[in-house]
């Protein structure tokens, strides 16, 4: 386990990244389903989740702060898939799963055009704006 000093004092501590096991699938499913930052927001339900983790749970990762889950990463198919709890929102939690996530060459970030903070994250982190296609920006790790 890491001891990481995030970006503002109220949130300090123990932070590490981990295998995505069963126990943390629904936490990503209700995260995913609340986050109003994706790209394409679609409603998960547990059975639809139970089906694509089995075949997917080896390409996430979930974040550990002081033994709590606060948030995923994963890549599938060369695309990111990033999200943080709202509670732990812009205190350095994606910017320590993206700078420790090992991602292949050419994975790409998809971000909503209006989202201010996640266009900051992939550049602050050595990622390039690649294309912008209708009201979606694409950051590329080029690794």
């Amino acid at each position: 386990m890491e001891k990481v000093k995030l970006e503002t004092e109220s949130v300090s501590g123990n932070i590490k990244l981990i295998n995505c096991s069963i126990k943390y699938w629904d936490f990503i499913r209700k995260l995913r389903n609340k986050n109003i930052g994706f790209v394409q927001q679609v409603k998960i339900t547990h059975y639809q989740q139970i089906l694509y983790m089995k075949n997917h749970n080896k390409d996430y990762k979930v974040c550990i702060l002081n033994n709590i889950p606060v948030g995923f990463i994963g890549e599938v198919d060369f695309d990111l898939r990033l999200a943080v709890h709202e509670r732990y929102q812009n205190k350095g939690v994606a910017k320590y799963m993206l700078k420790n996530f090992k991602t292949k060459k050419h994975t790409i970030g998809k971000v909503k055009k209006d989202n201010i903070h996640s266009k900051s994250l992939f550049i602050s982190c050595g990622w390039k704006l690649t294309d912008k296609i209708g009201d979606d920006y694409y950051y590329e790790n080029g690794k």
